[in-house]
């Protein structure tokens, strides 16, 4: 290629070879500041060697190692023939090293713990409350002391202390109580396996609690029947209105 004669033309090639140099050094600088951050909590890599057992990325294996690939940190894995389709060449950041589940410590045997048997007595019921849709009650056990009173759902009650919760509303009548159709649906225990059994079949209802006074009937009012025809009404206007009188009177129970 013969060189030009033209001075601009020197002048113009002259500064896109300085151009091109400092894009390479920018380039060049951009590339080590990025390995610089990216290897800074990069662990070294590990070497690698035929016939070690490796897992693939998705813990996977083990499978053998077949060979490294040249001087890079890519190995080639025997797969197994159900994954033929697959590339069996790995980077090492998609391989993790196999441990022998063997040379790990042995697991000491549970310890057997021994529950007590013996079944609860239930002494007296104290009071009832409703949570959302379920209903408890608090339970005095025998042989206890009050702060070990505790609330019991109702399907935790065994069905044969049925007439104890009748009779503990019978005292307190203001006290939540459940529907009947609940007592119809609730789970019969065998008496063999039952976690809470009555002390006696005598009434077990705690009679130091007072009774609480049954609820006033509700009034029935009759808007009709009781009704009175306003003198003057207001409109939404401030105008005051008074309705003509009726010539017929309302009589109670003909209207």
């Amino acid at each position: 290629m013969e060189q030009s004669s033209v001075p601009a033309a020197k002048d113009l090639a002259k500064q896109l070879k300085i151009i091109h140099e400092e894009l390479k050094a920018n380039l060049q600088h951009a590339q080590d500041a990025q390995a610089h951050f990216y290897n800074k909590n990069r662990k070294p890599t590990p070497e690698l060697h035929k016939g070690q057992l490796k897992l693939d990325h998705r813990k996977l294996g083990p499978y053998p190692i077949e060979k490294r690939i040249h001087d890079t940190n890519a190995y080639k894995l025997k797969l197994l023939s159900y994954l033929s389709r697959l590339h069996p060449v790995f980077h090492v950041s998609l391989l993790e090293p196999y441990k022998d589940p063997s040379k790990f410590h042995p697991h000491s045997n549970p310890i057997h713990i021994q529950l007590d048997e013996t079944p609860t007595m239930i002494e007296s019921i104290k009071d009832s409350q409703k949570i959302d849709k379920t209903y408890e009650y608090l339970i005095h056990f025998h042989e206890t002391d009050q702060s070990e009173d505790s609330w019991i759902p109702l399907s935790d009650i065994p069905s044969n202390l049925d007439e104890t919760i009748d009779r503990f509303h019978h005292r307190h009548p203001r006290a939540p109580r459940p529907n009947n159709i609940l007592f119809q649906q609730r789970l019969t225990f065998n008496n063999s396996d039952e976690a809470l059994v009555t002390l006696s079949s005598e009434d077990s209802v705690d009679k130091s609690i007072p009774v609480r006074p049954t609820s006033p009937k509700n009034v029935s009012i009759n808007p009709k029947t009781n009704y009175t025809t306003p003198v003057c009404t207001t409109t939404r206007s401030s105008r005051v209105s008074q309705p003509a009188p009726r010539l017929d009177p309302i009589i109670p129970g003909q209207e």
